[in-house]
């Protein structure tokens, strides 16, 4: 297909702007998908802000149209002809990602190109969006090396940690969940969290008092202060997974690590353990996953510049529509 189509382009700090460009053209092993919707990333509003680490790997001229959105689900209206088992109309998600390229991902656009893409006809378009921070906590729980029965506490509870703290809860792990807002600590005690305020001076203390083995900790709020709580909570031969840390320099209190002889991880898809889209995916169209409640506003990718400089902190998601989905 040729024409143009509509993109967001992050030019520089805070300056998301709607440009119209060519649509992408397809190699051989590739399918064009016509995005419907797209999810916010954390990430997304980091860059954006100019406070997450993936600024110091791109320069703002090293920005294309439609980066870095990625949290999104379409439709495949073009197919090349080496490409098997996917078919024109088929409802997909994993949109965007080509050669392997996790960070290149550009989907606040009203078209994708895509090698690898997962069929997902039938599941509802908002739940989708959500495959790829499930995909996340996946990796982030393969890490944390959890049997049943075990303890874990889950730092931060917006999306990525609320997602953690249900899979965790339906392997039969005990999970104490923590964060500075109300709200999401009301969501992660509904699916079965002991939770803990994080303004709360004493929080270490009341948790170590409730659990004496905590096998893993997995850090979802990206704060200085849960790191170091983190190496305090830590069981002897534990792993700390680290996600939620937006900046470059992390401080770990080294005498805990060392005394307690701890893992810490960082989870990279396709780096340093196997590809969970499709087991994502797979849960969410089955719907054993709560995603749903999550979503607090809607509304067009051509307004995502007003929508970042109107962002409430206590959102856990913003859904996006896009072309001719709204």
């Amino acid at each position: 297909m040729k024409g143009k189509m509509k993109a967001a382009w992050l030019r520089g700090l805070r300056n998301f702007q709607i440009v119209e460009v060519d649509m992408p053209r397809i190699k051989s092993n590739q399918v064009l998908v016509k995005v419907s919707k797209i999810g916010i990333c954390g990430s997304d509003r980091g860059m954006w802000d100019e406070h997450h680490f993936f600024n110091e790997l791109y320069k703002w001229e090293d920005f294309e149209p439609g980066e870095h959105g990625h949290e999104s689900v379409g439709r495949v209206v073009e197919v090349g002809k080496d490409v098997k088992g996917i078919k024109e109309g088929d409802q997909v998600v994993r949109l965007n990602l080509y050669d392997s390229m996790d960070l290149k991902m550009a989907n606040f656009a009203e078209y994708a190109v895509s090698d690898c893409c997962i069929p997902c006809n039938g599941a509802n378009p908002d739940v989708m969006c959500f495959t790829d921070p499930v995909m996340v906590a996946l990796n982030h729980i393969h890490h944390a090396n959890l049997s049943p029965g075990d303890t874990a506490v889950v730092m931060g509870q917006g999306l990525l940690g609320l997602i953690v703290t249900q899979l965790l809860i339906h392997n039969h792990v005990d999970v104490i969940a923590t964060d500075v807002s109300q709200k999401r600590l009301n969501f992660a005690q509904g699916f079965g969290a002991k939770v803990y305020h994080a303004n709360d001076p004493d929080m270490v203390k009341k948790i170590k008092e409730l659990a004496t083995n905590i096998q893993a900790v997995i850090e979802c709020s990206g704060s200085d202060e849960a790191i170091d709580s983190a190496c305090h909570l830590l069981s002897r031969g534990g792993s700390i997974v680290v996600m939620g840390a937006t900046r470059t320099r992390i401080t770990f209190n080294y005498t805990q690590l060392r005394i307690k002889g701890a893992s810490v991880k960082f989870p990279m898809n396709r780096v340093n353990h196997k590809d969970n889209w499709l087991t994502a995916a797979r849960l969410l169209m089955r719907g054993e996953i709560e995603v749903k409640s999550f979503i607090d506003k809607r509304d067009k990718i051509e307004n995502i510049q007003w929508v970042l400089e109107h962002y409430d902190d206590e959102w856990i998601r913003v859904i996006l529509d896009v072309g001719d989905s709204y």
